[in-house]
């Protein structure tokens, strides 16, 4: 990047983000240009942050995996909702109020992030969150090979430049074809040069703290669990992009709330009370009704469009295709699965005839999804676990081919959610847990009269998203003869 040198994103929901170096300073700084204004300076060396190996696997990884093969335009990238992070970002430090122990002093995130040197990584856990991500985002981690990895923990790795998949991650690069792979700067040597606490990065972006290491980051633990709250926490600044950017490129435009108005209307408190590590999110009443439209986004997000039938019938296809992939090829790790990008990891199962999945990639292609036989509600105890439920299957094989009828192992697919049978939190206690969002009274917003049957609503129905499972048939007869058989197994009960 030469001297003077733009580098322009444009962005359909932020407008413009510009990054330019300045004459003959390793640094270079960032503006935005929002709504005819501009913010900023930043100081980092963003041309190599933004243009590190890591970063750059992004623009290849879509945000909402096979989506677009049912919605068109859902083509955008995780690259582009991590520059999205960035702005807002900056919008918080800009909007959001802090108020120290005792509530006897207020300030501004922006203050009080300089006063506890944690700006740096603040900015820069949002921008590479989404570094360790496997291809097709979060489809991969419902497959059974993968249930034991979090991509957070990979973009941890791959932040310290240590660990097992660091190393797969870190031979792809240098052995890519048609790249010199030793010149890809990697974003931890890039790190290794800047004032940044790596360890504070990870804390903030696996809410794992036993990543804070030095003397000075570990006396700085409840600050940085009170910053974690905007970062993988409450009020997430990562969904609050990621939903409005997945309802404006799919075309359903559900997530319309003003990020701004929800942003000013929010105070973190930083004091200490009711066993709550690291304090609690005030919200004023235009707050409150922004934080409920949040959550009303992501459920309509779900229903209409992760939950869409075709939409999770390519998400089985893949799973199934890649599990026959990993058996047939033992000496194929796993961790290389995740370093690769979605179309990479498309053309390896395409052209892998011999695992029985070619077949079914070609019908991911061509938009020929399997077709639903119905979503269904374990009842019994004894069936919520994946074990058990890929038994169910089995029998249903064994029994069809007793029967004289021929089923293959790639004619019935189960979908199980990752969460299937786990002791998790249900629903928005996923990300924001509404006991710990409080009105200026100090009460709980799961209290709040006029949003309590709201909240239910919302409860209910992750419960069942946690507790059901989606099975999928190659063909209309393989549908109804399935059904048939699933209708007589009292352990379930078909809701969709």
């Amino acid at each position: 990047m030469a001297q003077g040198e733009i580098c322009r994103f444009y962005d359909p929901l932020y407008e413009i983000v510009i990054f330019r170096r300045e004459g003959g300073s390793k640094l270079a700084y960032l503006e935005y240009v929002l709504a005819g204004g501009i913010t900023g300076p930043a100081e980092f060396p963003f041309h190599d942050l933004v243009n590190c190996a890591e970063m750059n696997r992004l623009n290849f990884l879509r945000q909402t995996g096979l989506a677009w093969l049912v919605y068109p335009s859902a083509t955008h990238t995780r690259f582009s909702h991590s520059l999205g992070c960035w702005v807002l970002a900056q919008r918080a430090k800009d909007n959001v109020w802090v108020h120290t122990s005792g509530h006897e002093f207020v300030q501004r995130l922006d203050d009080w992030l300089d006063r506890k040197e944690l700006t740096n990584e603040f900015m820069l856990s949002l921008l590479f969150h989404d570094l360790g991500h496997f291809p097709f985002s979060h489809i991969i981690e419902n497959n059974d090979q993968f249930q034991d990895v979090k991509h957070e923990t990979v973009t941890c790795e791959l932040l310290k430049g240590e660990g097992p998949n660091f190393e797969f991650f870190k031979n792809y690069f240098d052995t890519r074809e048609h790249s010199n792979g030793s010149d890809l700067i990697k974003v931890s040597e890039v790190l290794t040069g800047l004032d940044v606490d790596v360890g504070i990065m990870c804390s903030l972006i696996s809410l794992d703290f036993r990543h804070l290491q030095s003397e000075k980051a570990k006396r700085k633990e409840n600050d940085v669990k009170v910053l974690a709250q905007l970062v993988s926490g409450l009020i997430d600044l990562d969904r609050l992009d990621h939903y409005r950017r997945d309802s404006y490129f799919i075309g359903v435009r559900v997530g319309e709330f003003n990020v701004n108005s929800l942003l000013n209307e929010m105070t973190i408190a930083t004091s200490q009370s009711d066993g709550l590590p690291g304090g609690k999110i005030v919200l004023l009443d235009d707050g409150i009704l922004q934080a409920f439209e949040v959550l009303f986004s992501k459920d309509q997000l779900v229903r209409k469009v992760f939950n869409n039938p075709n939409n999770v019938a390519y998400e089985a296809m893949l799973n199934h295709c890649l599990a026959k992939f990993l058996e047939a090829n033992p000496a194929f790790k796993k961790n290389q699965i995740l370093a690769l990008t979605d179309d990479e990891l498309f053309q390896t199962l395409l052209l892998s005839p011999d695992t029985g999945g070619a077949g079914i990639m070609r019908r991911i292609r061509n938009r020929q999804p399997f077709v639903l036989v119905g979503q269904y509600w374990v009842l019994s105890a004894d069936y919520k676990n994946r074990k058990k439920l890929n038994e169910v299957r089995q029998e249903i094989l064994g029994n069809s081919s007793a029967a004289g009828i021929k089923l293959s192992e790639s004619d019935l697919l189960f979908r199980i959610p990752r969460k299937f049978g786990h002791d998790v939190p249900k629903g928005i206690h996923d990300w924001m847990n509404l006991d710990r969002i409080v009105n200026r009274k100090n009460q709980s917003l799961r209290l709040a009269e006029n949003h309590s049957e709201f909240v239910r609503y919302l409860e209910k129905t992750a419960e069942m998203d946690n507790e059901c499972f989606s099975v999928f048939a190659s063909t209309n007869e393989v549908r109804d003869r399935v059904d048939k058989y699933l209708s007589n197994m009292d352990f379930l009960r078909k809701v969709g």
